[in-house]
């Protein structure tokens, strides 16, 4: 939730993730937004600071996958792999600071390896 009580939810279905977007402006939901629709998927972990920039972050099948969304028109980044292919990976996060650069962690596939990775440039830090 942002400063203004504006707010972004993200959800797993079986064959994809979604994510809307709150308004409190209108009071109302944006209508859902398809973030990945194929591989499995393990629920989003979605942050937003208190601009309203928010950023998500799913396993996809053999790796992570994110991405980020600006207030207020609430559109989202193609999707970028933030890992590399690995025993499917899990226990992801994610941030956003109030300059609205982003970071993921999540546990790599050998169960020690703790993995991360900066944005909004897409550089990654191990």
């Amino acid at each position: 939730m942002d400063a203004s009580g504006n707010a972004v939810a993200g959800w797993s279905r079986s064959d994809a993730i979604e994510a809307s977007r709150y308004d409190v402006a209108t009071d109302s939901w944006s209508p859902h937004t398809v973030l990945a629709a194929a591989g499995a998927h393990s629920g989003p972990s979605i942050a937003v600071n208190a601009q309203g920039k928010a950023a998500a972050v799913w396993g996809e099948s053999q790796v992570i996958r994110g991405a980020t969304s600006d207030a207020p028109t609430g559109t989202w980044t193609t999707p970028a792999t933030l890992s590399g292919a690995t025993t499917f990976p899990s226990l992801h996060d994610v941030a956003v600071d109030e300059t609205g650069n982003s970071v993921a962690v999540w546990l790599a596939g050998d169960g020690v390896t703790l993995v991360g990775f900066a944005g909004p440039d897409v550089a990654w830090v191990r």
